[in-house]
């Protein structure tokens, strides 16, 4: 075509030559005269040109046979496949008809009719001449002997795929006008549709149905894309060997949230145990910190963290990463912060059961149950919202199945954790567990899914560096610990120190039996030891105990059941001294007393101690029932209350026998109780008449540090 049109063109610009003058000399179509090459007009004159201007014109009349030759080919081919594409196009599938545009144009016949001599002087004596006609009607005609085969189609891409058939898609409800036996003509879409052979199985699903249904020539989608490569995450530098006793060189942490609900004691434990391991810990946020300790996303430190990509983990981040002795990017949900404050916890109204977790695992769901707001029972109750189940069966599995509750898999509560706020609503579409599914596979499946998604930054996409004096220090322990260790002096052994010789023990009534609490379990060992040595006994219960030994007042449940039964409570310093004078010394001296903790708790404990046997009738005529998850524990409870003359039952009573006790004698029946077990005494809470016998645990631990029984200022009540 494009031959075709730089003929026309050249048509266009042909223009009438005059006879030269006989001054002017000869030339030739396809030399310059005289060897100079330059070109000029011809006369008519002269055998020689008349005889290659026929030639020129025979060979311009061939052309235009051999072109209107080809274009009668190429029409007779494009009617061809037409006709066979709409023979293979199957019963109830639009027939798309596609047509390439003309390539050429028609030829205009005035350029390429032969031309007289007797025509051309019947024109005004004027001849058209061009030195690059004969070349260029020779390379065209080259081109166009060559050019029969069809041009390759080239490969598709996949998004220029996907817009062809969304717009077939888009026209599949045109239907073809006609009748049946008619041929319908159907206007083409927009887009061209490739056709082709079935493609390999591997392209199959990018197919559209609609496109499926024609039989033999299906649109493909060219070859699949492989997935894109998956991001890299990393610790420290992988090219790096650290000690294992100092993994964490080159972390410098900061830690916030946790002294407000872990206390600041223990955060200070946390930050002695970082820095043993080779890291660093600032009070200030600043540049150099690597690592921000926190529970949520929503304090200022952390968000001004995030936007300066550091890595921002919580404290059971911290925990794996001492157990593992390696600092490795975050595995688990409960190693990232939370997207929501403690007000804003997605899960607080659900109530959740477990079915198949043991150990750890169960362990780290309860943490996260716990972060989510969930509320977490160790039974299975119609109250229940959902059972986190490792494997469709147990007794738990077949009551919810029976009871409607659904039955979901561990990703339902890792995604509440990561603010996926579609688990909440669509916890049937994809969370459920059925009887040939187990939750285990669905687990995996889910934590592969989200493991990208768990690092919310791009701090864990570069290695952690070590600052120059910090890799000094971890090449100067690596040499100390590969190299030879020094032989240890040979030391002659100590002689012991001359032990006295062990009193003579007490009678057996009057020997102290001794129970300790909140001391350390070094402290303890060296205690017992000077305890059997002065004929004294090491017990375990409240219930035989007579000294209770404490290095401060703290509220624990071996100080709340000693108080009912131990007649001392003294500090470790009374066992020194007994050792020092090889006999058990006077108790009077080293008391423990603390004037905080009897404000704190509105108690006087050397009163308590002096009560004697009017301690152990303090709930004497009184029955508790306590629920499944009290905190401190049932065994706890039930052990203080009938030290102090009280009565558990194991079965709830009825509404009505509870009213019947509560008449006879007020708060004679109690009733124990946490939030996560508020159902289970709906019945007594919602009445109209409410019986004021449901509190909470601290109705107990107060009484028996008070010595007075309170009911009305632990009543729980709901709203």
């Amino acid at each position: 075509m494009i031959q075709v049109q730089w003929l026309q063109q050249q048509g266009a610009r042909a223009t009438a030559i005059p006879t030269a003058s006989p001054a002017q000399p000869l030339q030739s179509p396809v030399g310059g005269a005289n060897g100079t090459g330059a070109s000029g007009p011809v006369t008519p004159t002269g055998g020689s040109v008349v005889t290659q201007l026929q030639q020129l014109q025979l060979q311009r009349q061939q052309e235009y046979q051999r072109l209107q030759q080809l274009q009668a080919q190429r029409d007779h081919v494009a009617h061809h496949h037409a006709t066979v594409k709409a023979a293979q196009v199957g019963p109830g599938v639009t027939q798309h008809v596609v047509s390439a545009p003309m390539a050429e144009q028609q030829v205009d016949g005035t350029l390429l009719t032969p031309t007289t001599p007797d025509q051309q002087q019947g024109a005004g004596g004027a001849l058209l001449v061009n030195p690059k006609t004969k070349t260029a009607l020779a390379n065209m005609l080259s081109i166009r002997l060559q050019g029969n085969a069809p041009p390759p189609e080239h490969e598709p891409s996949a998004a220029g795929t996907l817009r062809l058939m969304t717009a077939a898609h888009a026209a599949g409800g045109v239907s073809a006008v006609g009748g049946v036996g008619s041929a319908g003509v159907v206007r083409p879409p927009p887009a061209r549709l490739l056709l082709g052979p079935a493609p390999p199985p591997a392209a199959l699903h990018h197919q559209h149905p609609h496109q499926a249904g024609v039989g033999g020539n299906k649109v493909y989608a060219g070859p699949v894309r492989p997935p894109p490569p998956r991001a890299q995450f990393y610790g420290h530098n992988p090219n790096l060997k650290l000690p294992p006793d100092l993994f964490l060189l080159g972390c410098v942490f900061h830690i916030v949230e946790y002294q407000q609900s872990w206390g600041t004691e223990r955060v200070t434990r946390w930050a002695e145990a970082i820095q043993r391991r080779g890291g660093e810990v600032e009070v200030n946020y600043c540049a150099r910190v690597t690592h921000v300790l926190c529970e949520t996303q929503k304090h200022g430190v952390v968000m001004q963290a995030l936007r300066d990509v550091k890595r921002c983990v919580t404290a059971y981040w911290l925990s794996d990463a001492m157990l593992r002795r390696a600092v490795a990017p975050p595995w688990q949900a409960i190693h990232l912060p939370t997207m929501y404050s403690a007000r804003e916890r997605p899960a607080r109204h659900h109530r959740v059961a477990f079915s198949g977790f043991r150990g750890e695992e169960r362990e780290t769901l309860t943490f996260m149950v716990q972060h989510t707001g969930a509320k977490l029972t160790p039974y299975m109750t119609r109250d229940n919202t959902v059972l986190i189940c490792k494997r469709p069966d147990g007794a738990k599995y077949r009551r919810a199945r029976d009871w409607g509750v659904p039955v979901v898999t561990a990703a339902w509560i890792t995604d509440l954790l990561l603010a996926n706020m579609t688990a909440l609503s669509q916890v049937e579409a994809f969370y459920m567990v059925s009887d040939d599914l187990t939750c285990a596979s669905s687990r995996n499946q889910s934590s592969e899914n989200t493991k990208c998604d768990l690092l919310t930054t791009d701090a864990w996409k570069m290695p952690i560096n070590i600052t120059q004096e910090s890799h000094e220090r971890a090449k100067r322990c690596a040499v100390g610990a590969g190299g030879r260790r020094a032989k240890r002096p040979r030391l002659d052994p100590e002689l012991p120190p001359p032990v006295a010789e062990p009193p003579p023990p007490p009678p057996l009534h009057l020997a102290p039996r001794v129970i300790f609490s909140a001391v350390s379990p070094a402290e303890q060992n060296k205690l017992t030891v000077i305890i059997r040595h002065l004929g004294g006994i090491v017990v375990t219960s409240a219930k035989e105990a007579s000294h209770l030994v404490m290095e401060k007042l703290v509220r624990t449940c071996k100080l709340v059941a000693c108080l009912v039964t131990v007649k001392h409570l003294v500090t470790p310093e009374w066992l020194y001294e007994s050792q020092r004078l090889n006999k058990f010394a006077d108790e009077a001296q080293y008391g423990l007393r603390d004037d905080a903790f009897n404000g704190t708790f509105k108690c006087d404990v050397s009163e308590v101690l002096l009560s004697g046997e009017e301690r152990r009738r303090l709930f004497e005529g009184v029955t508790f029932f306590l629920t499944p998850c009290v905190k401190p524990s049932r065994a706890a409870l039930t052990e203080i209350i009938e030290l102090c003359g009280g009565k558990v039952e194991k079965n709830r009573r009825s509404y009505v026998s509870i009213q019947e006790i509560h008449k006879q004698r007020p708060y004679s029946y109690i009733v124990l109780t946490v939030p996560n077990d508020l159902h289970l005494v709906y019945y007594l809470l919602q009445s109209e008449k409410t019986l004021n016998v449901v509190c909470s645990t601290e109705v107990v631990l107060s009484a028996v540090l008070r010595q007075k029984l309170e009911v009305d200022e632990f009543l729980v009540k709901i709203d």
